[in-house]
């Protein structure tokens, strides 16, 4: 068993560059900042970074092509999960916890302004990219 955590651009966590972290609720962008009490880093095996642009088409992917309406912290666990299963031998079981609802983020996720205020440019063949 192999446990990989999902960390966005922006976060210091996973050892990347520190910056804006466009995914509410998720990373920390000071390094010198101790871990949540809460999580024990020992678990994790390896991190894989998620650039926001994969993190928002994921999760207009989940609503097109799943019925599921979840943001962008689902988004960021599903998008390191697709990426965990491609890479897995055949018959491996990949699971992703799915922490928050999209409701909470109409207008961010789901709000092309907001996405494109923020550089952030969905894969073309999602619904709702941007020409």
């Amino acid at each position: 068993m192999e446990v990989v955590g999902a960390d966005p651009y922006g976060s210091a966590y996973s050892g990347g560059h520190p910056g804006e972290i466009l995914v509410d609720g998720v990373g920390n962008s000071w390094p010198e900042t101790e871990w949540p009490k809460a999580f024990d880093r020992s678990i994790v095996d390896r991190f894989l970074r998620i650039p926001n642009d994969e993190v928002y088409t994921t999760v207009h992917r989940l609503l097109d092509e799943e019925g599921l309406a979840l943001g962008p912290s689902s988004g960021l666990a599903v998008a390191a999960a697709i990426r965990v299963a491609r890479a897995a031998p055949h018959g491996s079981v990949v699971v992703a916890i799915a922490p928050d609802a999209g409701t909470n983020y109409l207008s961010k996720a789901f709000n092309p302004v907001w996405l494109a205020e923020h550089g952030i440019r969905l894969a073309a063949d999602t619904p709702g990219a941007r020409e």
